[in-house]
């Protein structure tokens, strides 16, 4: 999505100039006494010839590239089952006043994810409000095993493996499946780099909230989408208006890093 560019080159070609002359033939002969003397005839005039001019050849010239800004959003959260691994982070926080008391909430997340050659993942969330929950997960797919704890540094808990949709609605593709839809919409700002991986940067200055009781009068999101394989880098949401006609907050922030680099997911001890 660069800047449109076309370039016209002119190819011009100038014929080189030919003058040719011819030479005087050489001087009469003596006549003898008697006879009159023969007269040479002037040779004719050779004319110069004109120089022409071959005309310019206009390349055809390239074909134009669609400008960046005129790209709509887009983004393919399941284009993260294509990369062989990465690391993720996620956190969410909100805090609002109803019946003039202070609610809030956070929740924050950590974690590997290795799709090739076969599947393995290492998932670490917090929910922290009224009270605190924690759950860790680990998935290995050559084990055919999958473990839980609820407690950090607490027991391990094996569980059938047959069935891992509960750990992967807390994956960053799960987790961003819920609030990919409030980019739509957004503006290419450019591109960049983040965590080491180039990608379009958009933004959008209006959010829709999580509820349909908050109405956030002023918001701002910022989107990065990876240049190859359109799959989502960094995503942040910071938004501020009301809930239930009283004051809320909201701040969100989700990205990825060490794409396609090696992964150590093992079983616990």
């Amino acid at each position: 999505m660069n800047k449109k560019r076309v370039w016209l080159v002119a190819l011009a070609v100038l014929s080189l100039l030919i003058t040719a002359s011819l030479a005087c033939g050489p001087s009469a002969p003596t006549a003898p006494p008697t006879a009159t003397p023969e007269v040479a005839e002037t040779p004719e005039a050779v004319e110069t010839p004109e120089v022409v001019e071959t005309p310019e050849v206009a390349e055809t010239p390239e074909a134009a590239e669609t400008p960046e800004e005129e790209l709509p959003f887009a983004m393919e959260e399941s284009a993260l089952n294509d990369l062989d691994s990465y690391a993720y982070h996620f956190k969410m926080e909100f805090s609002g006043i109803t019946e003039g008391e202070l609610q809030s909430g956070s929740w924050e997340g950590n974690g590997k994810v290795q799709n090739k050659p076969t599947k393995a993942m290492h998932i670490v969330w917090n929910l922290a409000n009224e009270e605190k929950t924690y759950m860790e997960y680990i998935y290995i797919e050559e084990e055919a095993k999958m473990w839980m704890r609820t407690e950090e540094g607490g027991e391990w808990l094996e569980l059938p493996a047959e069935d891992t949709s509960t750990m992967e609605a807390f994956t960053l593709l799960g987790m961003w499946g819920l609030i990919s839809e409030a980019a739509e919409g957004a503006n290419f700002v450019g591109l960049e780099v983040v965590n080491g991986i180039p990608a379009r940067h958009y933004k959008a200055t209006a959010f829709s909230g999580v509820s349909v009781e908050c109405t956030f009068v002023s918001a701002e999101q910022n989107w990065w989408v990876a240049v190859e394989g359109n799959y989502p880098v960094k995503g942040t949401i910071d938004a501020s208006g009301t809930c239930e006609g009283e004051s809320a907050e909201y701040h969100f922030l989700e990205e990825i890093s060490n794409v396609n680099q090696p992964v150590d997911i093992s079983p616990p001890m």
